[in-house]
């Protein structure tokens, strides 16, 4: 089964993404976490073979950041290779520049529906619909 898992501590966001993937693709499995910490601890868990298709973290949670989890997650084995985004409402070019040496796709935090569903059906496209 294909999954993406989202660290979002905003939970109208969580909603959101949740309907979005739900409308997107039924079959999709999505693991939602509040914050980078307890994603970490649930990865750790996982066979590697049932990796997720796709990680998204939201910048800027509690505990630990996106770009903070990020460093913790390719010390995970099978990991490595696993895409990951990060959005953001704080646009910094210092950051995006981080992201980019990370090889971590950055967006800009959708301020509407419309938009947020944009971007996650055109990562769903990319990362998970696709054949990886």
């Amino acid at each position: 089964m294909k999954m993406i898992v989202l660290a979002e501590d905003d939970t109208d966001d969580q909603d959101m993404v949740r309907e979005i993937v739900e409308l997107t693709n039924a079959e999709v499995k999505l693991h939602i976490f509040p914050d980078g910490e307890t994603l970490l601890a649930s990865m750790k868990e996982l066979p590697v073979t049932q990796l997720p298709n796709l990680i998204v973290l939201d910048q800027n949670m509690p505990k630990l950041k996106g770009s903070e989890t990020i460093w913790h997650l390719k010390e995970i084995a099978g990991f490595e290779n696993v895409p990951v985004v990060i959005y953001t409402t704080y646009h910094d070019n210092k950051f995006a520049e981080t992201c980019k040496r990370m090889n971590v796709e950055l967006f800009q935090k959708p301020d509407t529906f419309d938009a947020f569903s944009k971007m996650i059906a055109g990562l769903m496209d990319r990362y998970v619909n696709a054949n990886h």
